[in-house]
């Protein structure tokens, strides 16, 4: 919808994509591949690899996710 509105308006928008955010705080089965690792880790059992191993991921520690977001939702200087 923001990007319709963006072409139909030529009002600015920005997006952020949030994805495998991690951080202290989380639960620990929450479901995600960090927290996943850490408990098998943590239990001393195998950690658990999905597909063939291949597929590639880019995590996000907390901190930096709202430093992010913070920075994104500050006006621009013209």
């Amino acid at each position: 919808m923001f990007f319709d509105y963006h072409r139909q308006h030529s009002i600015p928008i920005k997006v952020a994509r949030i994805f495998n955010t991690y951080g202290p705080g989380m639960h620990p089965n929450d479901g995600r591949v960090v927290s996943n690792f850490i408990v098998q880790a943590l239990q001393n059992q195998d950690i658990t690899i999905y597909g063939e191993g291949k597929q590639t991921r880019s995590f996000c520690y907390v901190d930096e996710l709202v430093d992010g977001l913070v920075r994104l939702w500050k006006p621009q200087a013209p």
